[in-house]
């Protein structure tokens, strides 16, 4: 499999636009006969998911032959071929909803991927829900904790639909869903979405990072009181509203006004709300070097055991304390979204 090669430091510059886009302002995909059309709110649609529960084994150790399937499935969904991706998705209990959401003006059609079934229910596998909207830039917002991370799903469906992002990936149960350690690393358990090569949400990103290098990926994610501390130290603040920032490698980059994570740290220290922190530059701890999907991001030769050595810029880490994620969200979002527009 090729690897995706780095690329320039703009959005929009030497940008190949996916077929997604193309595609949907053509309107050459018919919904006759195939996947569901639904119309409402969908922020109150993706918000009424549930994850399940710590160690409640939701989350199924998925086979090679699954994950082939998935990855198949997956390269249909993000070429537009939603009659495709539903009637293969379909023999792995996937399925497709052209969701039109009536709450926002204008208003906006997304395509949402995820199982036919919910957590809990027998043939739950924990695959993830994935949607794609419109018009859109080239950016991803991603929650692989959800439940875990505590609002950070919240978080990313919000932020999602208020910005021009183009994906959002939420990942199909809690971290510690199952109680094995996955093959990776013994550190985290095997339903942990961006610690395990072996994760349909992993293929997800492998297959969205394949399909156009130049896509921005903002994950979410979120600490607690003990690493605030530390966190607090090692970046010299007393402030409870604290990120801290990576692109998940060892070290920093030499800032660079091109560079996102540069922007976004601006942005957030510009408010004043919150302290954004730079991992490898003020912290020294929660940079991420060990998820998979930043990995793959940044061309590690092995996604699964090496960390990556030079950084994409397209991948950042965002490590929120709880403060944030609970109270401050909005604003932070608001950054994150300013951030994209200057960039």
């Amino acid at each position: 499999m090729n690897r995706p090669q780095n690329g320039t430091n703009t959005l929009t510059g030497g940008l190949r636009i996916f077929t997604l886009i193309n595609c949907i302002a053509l309107s050459c995909n018919s919904i006759a006969g195939s996947y569901a059309h639904q119309e409402g709110n969908l922020e109150h649609y993706l918000k009424a998911f549930d994850y399940g529960k710590k160690a409640d084994r939701s989350w199924i150790v998925p086979s090679a032959e699954y994950l082939a399937a998935f990855g198949t499935v997956f390269e249909a969904y993000l070429t537009s071929d939603f009659k495709s991706a539903h009637r293969l998705g379909g023999s792995i209990g996937l399925k497709i909803i052209q969701f039109v959401d009536t709450s926002r003006t204008p208003i906006e059609t997304h395509y949402i991927l995820l199982e036919k079934t919910k957590p809990g229910s027998a043939n739950y596998k924990g695959a993830g829900v994935y949607v794609i909207k419109s018009s859109a830039k080239p950016v991803a917002i991603q929650a692989p904790h959800p439940q875990s991370d505590l609002y950070t799903e919240l978080q990313a469906i919000e932020l999602y639909l208020d910005s021009l992002a183009g994906f959002l990936f939420i990942a199909g149960s809690m971290r510690n869903s199952s109680t094995l350690s996955n093959a990776c690393s013994g550190k985290y358990f095997a339903s942990d979405a961006v610690h395990n090569t072996n994760h349909s949400y992993y293929i997800a990103h492998q297959r969205l990072i394949e399909s156009n290098p130049q896509i921005l990926v903002i994950q979410l994610h979120g600490f607690g009181a003990t690493s605030l501390k530390k966190l607090q130290t090692q970046c010299q603040t007393s402030n409870n509203n604290l990120v801290n920032l990576s692109e998940g490698l060892k070290y920093y980059s030499a800032s660079n006004n091109h560079y996102f994570i540069d922007s976004l740290a601006s942005e957030i220290n510009q408010a004043g709300v919150a302290n954004a922190c730079i991992y490898g530059e003020d912290t020294r701890s929660l940079g991420g070097t060990t998820n998979t999907t930043g990995r793959f991001s940044n061309n590690s030769v092995d996604a699964c055991t090496n960390n990556a050595v030079q950084s994409s810029h397209r991948f950042i880490h965002v490590e929120q304390s709880f403060p944030v994620r609970s109270s401050h969200r909005t604003q932070i979002n608001n950054q994150i979204i300013d951030a994209i527009e200057r960039y």
